[in-house]
């Protein structure tokens, strides 16, 4: 049992360094240098959404997996003076490779979580700067370095080549990574549209296919840049769609535009797409709809806030009077078109201003947040507790008479009474409680309710009375 654990580990370890060459050889099947540099790196950005969503483990898988690739591409068996330097190649390949990864991964955690990119302005930051840029340049530099020690690049040509490299294993990661770590959120925790099915198909078909218009048109002599026309339907489709969706097209563009640069020279079309324009691509279209995306998220979090404000009472967390009474409406019209009871509990602190005169304004509002909870607690899903106001707080019970509404009044009274809230303080309500009749309306009912109150604090308070009954509650 103790072994079972490990032994996993090491197969997910392993599976992630055959995954890791898997996707290098297919990455490298769309390099048309000798170099093998692919315009697009595949592991950097599969690999950082594994480690994430696996753990950190998985990054002894992704050396193993580069050291075993680079030693497949460089080595030389053909005397000892060439395998030395190809093992110093495929180890500094390795490590770049590694550290690319890592610093994917610190970045992730320092801006909380691919949540933290798609939300915030800073968080993407973060990852852009450290995630994809630092990262893809160690890995560079030290790629580089050994494909000068294989003789793989010559000196005049390290700059080009390192800058085809840089600009592929950032735009692996750029694009890939949070394509792929969206789907450890759900859908509610991502910006989002509401567009239909239909309409969303509709839009990823277009993604898809416009990038195909541009080498059909030159086939006529007629010169257009379809691919970056694309940019804008992207953001249509991170309005109407979400960011998930959004992102997916953008890999799908990219994943037409690799293929049609493999296969120009047999369908005989002109993409006229140079892995430069390829990185520009990528990065205007990825960073756009991810900067776009953290906007509407903030958008979306200040509308929730206002809304927040607006409909429920600050000190206490309950709806407030102006969102409760639209609640009432609703509840009376279904109770009416229905024939089931409603009832209304008003309910108010007895003596509280004593409280806020003799332990302070802190302290009442500390009682008035722990008897809020308290009456919260046991609420059914279609109850309704608001503070009505100052001390006051009113009780909405659908489909409950009057008598049951009494029960529910007393047995909260009890409760309070012989709770201690704020920390120390004991305090009671007075409660009045009555029933929609025949051709009363909200106001009617809330009077009548009112008139209960009242009735219970005159006799006496720390009590419950019902609206129009002739003998007081017990």
């Amino acid at each position: 049992m103790g072994s079972t654990p490990r032994f996993r580990i090491a197969l997910e370890i392993l599976g992630m360094a055959l995954t890791y060459v898997f996707l290098a050889r297919v990455g490298h099947s769309f390099s048309a240098e000798s170099n093998g540099i692919s315009p697009l790196w595949l592991p950097s950005g599969v690999s950082l959404a594994l480690v994430v969503y696996r753990g950190k483990y998985l990054l002894t898988g992704v050396f193993l997996g580069s050291l075993l690739l680079n030693c497949w591409a460089y080595i030389d068996f053909s005397t000892l003076f060439t395998i030395f330097p190809s093992l110093g190649a495929a180890f500094l390949t390795g490590v770049g490779d590694l550290i690319c990864v890592g610093l994917g991964v610190w970045a992730l955690e320092r801006c909380g979580g691919i949540a933290g990119v798609f939300r915030s302005i800073r968080g993407l930051g973060v990852f852009m700067g450290y995630g994809v840029a630092a990262g893809a340049l160690v890995s560079t530099v030290l790629g580089v370095t050994g494909l000068l020690l294989v003789g793989k690049v010559a000196g005049g040509d390290a700059v080009t080549s390192g800058a085809v490299w840089f600009l592929g294993d950032a735009a692996g990661v750029l694009l890939l990574a949070p394509f792929l770590l969206s789907f450890t959120l759900d859908d509610e925790e991502l910006p989002r549209g509401d567009a239909g099915l239909s309409e969303r198909l509709a839009l990823g078909l277009l993604v898809f296919a416009l990038p195909m218009v541009s080498p059909l048109l030159r086939t006529v002599d007629l010169e257009f840049r379809m691919d970056f026309m694309v940019s804008p339907l992207l953001l249509t489709v991170l309005l109407r769609a979400g960011l998930r969706p959004a992102l997916g097209a953008a890999v799908c563009l990219v994943a037409v535009q690799l293929f049609l640069l493999k296969q120009q020279e047999t369908f005989g079309l002109s993409v006229n797409m140079t892995p430069i324009a390829l990185h520009l691509l990528i990065a205007v279209n990825t960073v756009s709809l991810l900067v776009v995306g953290a906007l509407l998220w903030q958008q979306r979090e200040m509308l929730a806030k206002a809304v927040e404000e607006a409909t429920h009472d600050a000190l206490t967390g309950l709806l407030n009077r102006r969102s409760g009474i639209p609640r009432l409406e609703k509840e009376l019209s279904r109770s009416v078109r229905y024939g089931s009871p409603l009832s209304l509990v008003i309910f108010d602190i007895d003596h509280f201003k004593d409280v806020n005169d003799n332990y302070g304004h802190a302290q009442g509002d500390a009682v008035l947040r722990d008897l809020s909870r308290l009456a919260n607690r046991d609420l059914r899903e279609h109850d309704m507790l608001a503070r009505w106001g100052g001390e006051e707080f009113l009780l909405m019970l659908p489909a409950t008479d009057l008598a049951g509404a009494g029960m529910r009044a007393e047995r909260l009274r009890n409760q309070i009474a012989e709770a201690s809230l704020g920390g120390k303080h004991r305090v009671t309500i007075s409660a009045g409680v009555a029933q929609l009749k025949r051709g009363m309306g909200i106001d009617d009912l809330l009077a009548s309710a009112d008139r209960a109150l009242y009735a219970a604090k005159e006799r006496g308070r720390n009590r419950t009375e019902l609206a129009g009954s002739p003998v007081p509650y017990d």
